[in-house]
């Protein structure tokens, strides 16, 4: 008897070797896609996008923390023995911290699809935080320098012999004194001397605020400031221009613009910016940039890595305020445009890493690299600042004062005024809800995902190797089945011989 049979369907291997096959190259492909693309990185750039009613624009259109800023004032020591010519270093003594907590609020926000861009008007106030400062600082009296005195001394020393002899005449009549006791609230925040108005009268256009205040000088409210910045991804939050504004003179005043190059509010960049990519930092009230540099790179609380800058030296490169021999320091990053001609200038904190001219009339500052730092810690992936602390210090550069008997003594010294130690604020907790889903969790989640559609891939395509390796060493050739003789039936033995 003979029994034919094949070893499996030939259609049914070839159904599930094509099915192996595609499913293989899908997981792989998918695999590939996941870990390049990046889905979640492109799901948190979008809801990060300056649109009109996004995240950004909801952001922007509440009141949310500015800088936490620590003043310092200095306390003049020796104010008489240096007057008197006694001693020839002016003392100083840091006081403080007075803290305050930034606030800011943005006015009529406009993002522009077709121009590629978004405005808006910026108001900042500064709300203090008695908890965390040494005092109120309406109570805290000290030996201070009389700015508005100093500084107009100082502005007016390049003027014409006669505009000078007649603003000796009015300082003798108001008394005007180089050092004097103030609260320090009146030092950073309200001070209006006479002297200023009255000036303003002898050489008008002077000065446009009455209020010199150093605090309030540095924030200058009494301008109106518009920003228009870029709105795509390739120059995202990057500042094109500045339109300033006085904020009591609207009705015909006319607006003062400045352009900027590579220059940011701090607080966002474009995605993926090259570290090496020039960058400024424009802060609000001052119309001066700070060059950032890139130093490398370090880890973040979000489990990835970042990019650290700080202030390059081109920043306090300073080839403007110079002493009578034309002596120009290192160290200081001039803002007498910003002050209407006062010299005004930044340097970081104590003079840390300024020239050591800077001390030669100077006692008291404690210059140091660590307290004093300067850094921004930025995730490139997104765009955004993590955390950032910078230490500046506003100075008064009094060049050549021979001509006024009262304050002589201050010629060529550069002095501090206030130094502020600020840390920028943490994000929105939406946007750092965003960021911990997509570093912290999200990332773990994609990498499972990416690893399961890996394996998946192999084991399929191993599956898809064994069908095909069976395909070809089973012909589905025919077996013959003989039925075996009986060895108990002699017949049929007897018979087969």
């Amino acid at each position: 008897m003979v029994l034919e049979t094949k070893k499996g369907d030939q259609q049914k291997r070839t159904r599930n070797l094509l099915i192996s096959i595609s499913l293989g190259i899908f997981c792989a492909i998918l695999s590939i896609l996941t870990a390049t693309l990046d889905p979640l990185l492109l799901f948190v750039r979008s809801k990060l996008r300056l649109v009109n009613e996004g995240l950004i624009h909801e952001i922007l259109r509440t009141e949310y923390k500015g800088l936490y800023i620590e003043f310092y004032v200095f306390n003049v020591t020796n104010g008489d023995r240096f007057l008197s010519g006694e001693d020839q270093k002016l003392q100083l003594q840091e006081v403080g911290p007075f803290v305050y907590q930034e606030y800011r609020t943005n006015e009529d926000i406009e993002i522009l699809p077709n121009e590629n861009v978004m405005r808006y008007t910026p108001n900042i106030r500064a709300e203090f935080i008695p908890e965390a400062s040494i005092g109120d600082p309406k109570n805290i009296t000290l030996n201070l320098p009389n700015f508005a005195f100093l500084s107009i001394t100082a502005t007016l020393s390049t003027y014409p012999f006669i505009v000078r002899k007649l603003y000796q005449l009015i300082a003798a009549q108001q008394n005007a004194k180089p050092i004097i006791k103030q609260d320090v609230y009146s030092f950073l925040w309200d001070y209006k001397d006479p002297l200023v108005t009255i000036v303003n009268k002898v050489v008008p256009g002077l000065f446009y605020y009455e209020n010199i205040a150093i605090a309030d000088r540095l924030y200058d409210p009494q301008m109106v400031y518009r920003l228009e910045l870029g709105a795509t991804e390739e120059d995202k939050f990057q500042v094109k221009w500045v339109n300033k504004t006085l904020r009591n003179k609207m009705a015909g005043n006319k607006p003062r613009d400045a352009s900027y190059n590579n220059t940011y509010e701090g607080m966002g960049y474009p995605p993926q910016l090259p570290p090496d990519a020039p960058r400024h930092f424009y802060r609000h009230g001052i119309c001066k940039t700070f060059e950032l540099q890139y130093i490398g790179n370090t880890m973040l609380c979000l489990n990835t890595e970042g990019q650290a800058f700080n202030y390059s030296r081109r920043t306090f490169e300073n080839k403007k305020l110079c002493d009578v021999k034309g002596y120009c320091p290192y160290g200081l990053l001039d803002l007498s445009d910003c002050f209407m001609g006062i010299p005004v200038a930044l340097s970081r904190g104590h003079f840390t890493d300024a020239d050591p001219a800077l001390f030669n009339r100077i006692d008291g500052l404690q210059p140091d690299p660590v307290k004093h730092e300067n850094y921004f810690l930025i995730e490139p992936k997104v765009g955004l600042l993590i955390s950032g602390k910078t230490s500046l210090q506003a100075n008064l550069v009094m060049g050549n004062l021979k001509y006024s008997p009262r304050v002589h003594m201050f010629t060529d010294m550069v002095i501090p005024l206030v130094s502020a130690r600020a840390i920028t604020p943490p994000l929105p907790d939406i946007i750092q809800t965003k960021l911990d889903l997509f570093f912290l969790k999200g990332y773990k989640v994609m990498l499972v995902i990416e690893i399961a559609l890996g394996l998946a891939g192999i084991l399929l395509f191993g599956r898809a190797s064994l069908l095909l390796y069976s395909k070809y060493t089973y012909r589905g050739e025919i077996v013959l089945f003989q039925q075996v003789p009986n060895p108990n039936n002699t017949e049929d033995i007897f018979n087969k011989n």
